[in-house]
């Protein structure tokens, strides 16, 4: 599934691609377009429902309005509706986040340590969000992804490009522990990228690089 836009020019079309089994993506298609056009949004995937949050729209403005969209059987996706606002900090082109146990954790980026978390309602809506333990150091364009019970931060922008991950464990249900540094990769592996897949290792999109996840 890609959301087209650039940070400046933001776009509203959605469009899917099957995956073969061999790994290779069938033809780009169109499926339902978001409410408005944006570009850079957070996105995650949750318990049947795609979620767009906050981003930038046209002209490099910052939204704070986040929408949802059933994923049928068949990869197509539902009308798209609005729900909960984001908190407005969390708009711009270099948040973060990731959904897990029922729960989005988002990171707001800009350079700033904040983290929200929001619960995902039965209804595929957005609860409130709420402030929980913030980041150690503040970063730009870094990714986020939970596995097993713990939440990871990888790479992005401090002042200098950063190669360090830290990590922090899920506690139930509204809070989260400090973070520790996990491991520092070999150098150039974290710059600024998009996302990562929890999977069994983490991956950055730059450079095709992985680590494996240890048991805690």
């Amino acid at each position: 599934l890609r959301l087209p836009g650039h940070f400046a020019n933001g776009r509203a079309d959605v469009q899917r691609a099957a995956i073969n089994s061999n790994g290779t993506l069938a033809g780009w298609v169109a499926t339902a377009a978001l409410t408005r056009a944006r570009g850079a949004a957070l996105v995650v995937v949750n318990n049947g429902f795609i979620y767009a949050i906050a981003g930038e729209t046209t002209g490099s403005v910052v939204t704070d309005v986040a929408e949802f969209a059933r994923v049928n059987v068949d990869g197509t996706l539902g009308t798209w509706t609005v729900t909960q606002n984001a908190p407005l900090g969390l708009g711009g082109t270099t948040a973060s986040g990731s959904a897990t146990n029922g729960f989005l954790y988002a990171s707001r980026g800009n350079g700033s340590p904040v983290v929200w978390v929001a619960p995902f309602l039965s209804n595929g809506h957005l609860g409130s969000f709420w402030n929980t333990t913030s980041l150690a150091i503040g970063r730009d364009g870094h990714a986020t992804a939970a596995y097993n019970g713990i939440l990871y931060a990888t790479g992005g922008w401090s002042g200098v490009f950063r190669d360090d991950v830290v990590y922090a464990p899920l506690l139930a249900p509204m809070a989260r522990g400090f973070y520790s540094k996990l491991v520092t990769p070999s150098p150039g592996w974290m710059g600024t990228f998009d996302s990562i897949l929890a999977t069994g290792t983490s991956s950055a999109n730059e450079g095709s690089r992985a680590a494996p996840f240890l048991g805690a």
